[in-house]
């Protein structure tokens, strides 16, 4: 069983929330040297042991959803363990208190605070080290488009600034894909808060931001609110559109919310001056253009709700299970790589899916994974999703 085997079988496993795995003892070295870490099969017992050398190494998985939970994340970190921070269950205001506050124990035990994923974290007391890369590779293998690089090297050039100058720096707006291949970018950088915002809560496009230590936390970005008659006929197609003609570039067009009437559209602060000015017509209607937004925003999407049943949440069969195709077939799109987890092709039909992935099949349609913890009385799994409209 090969390294990347072994870390999927003990991160995607349904244990209880919060356990701990401990290596056989083992005398400690006379020095101390930072070293990387494998996880060895898994026994009879709910345990998990894991192989460092020879040495004593204590892992414990924690998934908290709220911030009183982080004396307890922070007696692990204080006692040498390495601390694997779930907090895809926890609110957003949550998730920045939990990891400012875990930042700071991290440093102050010489250790190490690593983005994984989006939203899970590694966190290493001042001997251990584990590169984020697993995590991405595991379900995308590594990026090759040149397009692709040259993003990368945006993010770690910004990061080199933000360190070096105290100075936030933002990048984007971002889509999906672009969203997943900047959090492979942040994911060996420590000391460095990475987070993305879109205007309000819940945007699909969002701006990357790189928050140093006492940085600035200030994502330039302007709502504006366009209006023509509501009689007009108009679609997303076309407010892009008019957009994009006065000569922006698309990374600094955000999300555009649309209803009869009004679109509410998030921008670069930088271009928004452009779009009051010039923009008079859009699809041959004339439109208002003003700065600001009232409630409630127009919504972005329009989703179907169902309930499908699989053996196991393989992506192969969930994709088979969702557009009702063989499991030949979906296992055909997947290795063309026409089919999409969280905005990035996925070409491991075995890749496990989680609550809240998004799974798309180019030219086929897209499902928001809502749940997937349920089993019928014969132990198959409930996919509870929503379908795009």
């Amino acid at each position: 069983m090969g390294f990347k085997d072994k870390f999927r079988e003990f991160f995607t496993s349904e244990e209880e929330e919060e356990e701990e795995v401990r290596a056989e003892p083992a005398a400690e070295p006379a020095e101390e040297q930072r070293k990387g870490f494998s996880f060895g099969d898994r026994g009879a017992s709910r345990d998990k042991v894991v192989n460092f050398g020879g040495n004593q190494l204590q892992v414990v998985l924690v998934k908290p959803e709220r911030f009183e939970d982080a004396p307890g994340i922070a007696d692990h970190l204080n006692a040498k363990r390495t601390v694997v921070l779930n907090l895809e269950s926890a609110p957003k205001d949550v998730i920045r208190r939990l990891v400012d506050f875990l930042s700071g124990v991290a440093y102050a035990n010489k250790g190490q605070i690593k983005r994984a994923a989006n939203n899970t974290f590694i966190i290493t007391p001042n001997n251990v080290d584990v590169s984020g890369d697993v995590f991405f590779e595991e379900h995308y293998g590594r990026p090759t488009d040149p397009d692709d690089g040259l993003l990368t090297s945006r993010v770690h050039d910004a990061l080199r600034i933000a360190r070096d100058s105290s100075v936030s720096k933002y990048i984007g707006f971002l889509d999906e894909r672009r969203q997943a291949l900047c959090s492979y970018a942040c994911a060996r950088e420590s000391g460095i808060d990475c987070r993305f915002f879109g205007g309000y809560e819940g945007a699909e496009r969002v701006m990357l931001g790189l928050i140093p230590p006492g940085g600035e936390e200030r994502f330039p970005i302007a709502a504006l609110t366009l209006r023509v008659r509501p009689c007009a006929a108009l679609t997303h197609r076309d407010w892009l559109g008019s957009l994009l003609a006065l000569g922006l570039k698309r990374e600094s067009v955000g999300d555009l919310l649309c209803e009869p009437g009004r679109c509410v559209a998030f921008v670069a602060e930088s271009v928004a001056p452009v779009i009051l000015r010039e923009l008079t017509r859009v699809g041959g209607e004339g439109v208002k253009v003003v700065e600001g937004f009232s409630e409630p925003l127009p919504a972005a999407h329009r989703f179907a709700e169902k309930s499908v049943t699989v053996a196991s949440v393989r992506l192969d069969g969930v994709v088979s299970a969702l557009f009702a195709c063989s499991r030949s077939q979906a296992a055909e799109w997947i290795r063309l790589g026409l089919v999409a987890v969280n905005g990035l092709p996925c070409q491991k039909g075995d890749a496990p899916l989680r609550g809240g992935d998004r799974l798309a099949v180019r030219g086929k349609g897209k499902f928001i994974l809502d749940a997937c913890d349920r089993l019928t009385r014969k132990g198959r799994v409930v996919l509870e999703v929503r379908q795009y409209l």
